[in-house]
């Protein structure tokens, strides 16, 4: 009987680990691809919701040879970007991986990256189990009205200005337009 209870108490603890080295993936997206394009990155959020730190030391994709963690090192007149090994997730901290730090680069492409699909990255942790990830694919666009709004191909240039709305009362309040 006490074998009986030392396994379930083994277990539930077991269990209890498990459930505290859990890591949460948000908005995991990428840009669309054409067949020429070799390199994509790819962005998301992660929180490690356990005790301490956690790390993510891996990353595997079913659309890519290759995946690395780039960091964008500043020099004094441009960004270098530098592979890391890992990334430290903080307890509770939302760590982001986005265009202007740190993101996720996959490299030699096996297929294009059509806007609207989606893709599988499995992330490996140091402590925590492997998580697999669904990463929504998001349009490539030059000039579209928000599809870009988070990106930049420079991560030090300006925002760009809002657009010119001089004139508009006029045209909106008009019967006639209507």
């Amino acid at each position: 009987m006490n074998k009986k209870l030392a396994w379930a108490v083994g277990l539930l603890l077991g269990g209890w680990q498990a459930a505290q080295a859990e890591v949460q993936v948000f908005e995991a997206w990428s840009l669309a691809a054409p067949a020429q394009v070799t390199q994509v990155p790819v962005y998301m959020t992660l929180t490690q919701m356990g005790q301490g730190t956690e790390r993510l030391v891996g990353i595997e994709s079913e659309v890519a040879g290759s995946a690395r963690i780039v960091h964008l090192q500043a020099t004094e007149d441009e960004l270098v970007p530098v592979q890391l090994a890992q990334v430290q997730l903080p307890q509770q901290v939302p760590v982001t991986l986005n265009s202007g730090n740190t993101f996720i680069l996959l490299e030699d492409l096996h297929q294009p990256l059509r806007a609207g699909r989606h893709f599988s990255l499995r992330l490996h942790f140091a402590n925590a189990p492997s998580q697999e990830v669904r990463v929504r694919i998001r349009p490539t666009t030059l000039y579209g009205d928000r599809s870009l709004d988070d990106v930049r191909s420079d991560p030090l240039q300006q925002q760009r200005p809002s657009r010119r709305t001089e004139g508009l009362d006029d045209v909106m309040t008009d019967p006639l337009i209507r």
